[in-house]
């Protein structure tokens, strides 16, 4: 099984370096295509990054002509495959180097149980277990919106429904935004801000359809504090990483 990585980014060469260099360092194996979409960033080392990338095999950068937001360009990001499962990852993210293949093997295993909706293999500490499954599977109510594997025919459902109903998941406004040094500033257009996170919409849908959400015990990747290896927030701080 061959599976697509789907990464949205902007504005975070220094995070965005160290998480492509993790990902590299790691077994890729089962991966075909990396798809990396840009939402317009301005920053130079960014788009120097991003121009080399291009360059590497199994991977297509796209750059958004004007800033949509993160929501859209992840959802326009995972739109991009033809494959039956789509892995999500964040620019934030270092990676055990047996990452997609644990992600892999908690496939495997979760067929073995029959249907599922989302997988990782980041367990996060604020998203509650619901059940042990076996040794290093728990079941939870809902994982974090990184290192994740969703279905593509579920995304395709998600899309539609946000699509047909796009005021009950966004809206028009002046978004006050952090740059890259960290100050607040006022966007100088109008943006589409989304209300629910694409993540939270698929995993909705997975529970309406009665779809389990499996994580495994031990955890393969994390979240960074760039340029330290460190949790970003306390929240996102997982359990038992694997070095």
């Amino acid at each position: 099984m061959m599976y697509d990585i789907c990464m949205a980014t902007w504005n975070r060469p220094k995070s965005l370096k160290m998480t492509i260099e993790s990902l590299f360092d790691s077994d890729l194996s089962l991966c075909d295509r990396i798809y990396i979409n840009d939402d317009c960033s301005t920053n130079k080392e960014q788009l120097s990054i991003l121009k080399k990338l291009g360059e590497r095999d199994k991977v297509t950068v796209y750059s958004q002509p004007t800033q949509i937001g993160v929501q859209e360009n992840m959802c326009m990001c995972m739109a991009e495959s033809d494959k039956d499962y789509v892995v999500i990852i964040g620019d934030d993210t270092l990676f055990n180097h047996e990452w997609l293949n644990k992600l892999d093997w908690l496939r495997n295993r979760a067929e073995k149980y029959g249907k599922w909706g989302a997988l990782t293999v980041a367990n996060f500490p604020n998203h509650p277990d619901t059940k042990v499954i076996e040794e290093n599977i728990i079941q939870k109510e809902s994982i974090g919106s990184f290192s994740a594997m969703y279905k593509m025919n579920m995304v395709r459902i998600m899309l539609d429904e946000m699509e047909s109903d796009y005021s009950k998941y966004s809206s028009k406004m002046w978004p006050v935004l952090c740059n890259e040094e960290k100050n607040l500033v006022v966007s100088d257009i109008m943006r589409t801000m989304w209300k629910t996170s694409y993540d939270w919409v698929y995993q909705k849908l997975c529970v309406k359809q009665g779809l389990p959400i499996y994580s495994t015990q031990k955890s393969y990747t994390y979240h960074l504090d760039y340029p330290n290896k460190k949790s970003l927030h306390h929240h996102t701080q997982v359990k038992d990483f694997v070095e």
